[in-house]
């Protein structure tokens, strides 16, 4: 393995962010259908 370059690395860390985020607003929006 190669080390990750700093860009890699900050990419690595938004893809991972921006992955939990639309896992969290896909799983409120769940939660909210199943109340209605």
């Amino acid at each position: 393995m190669r080390p990750l370059r700093p860009a890699d690395r900050i990419i690595a860390a938004w893809i991972h962010k921006t992955h939990f985020l639309i896992t969290n607003c896909a799983n409120q929006k769940v939660r909210e259908n199943r109340i209605i």
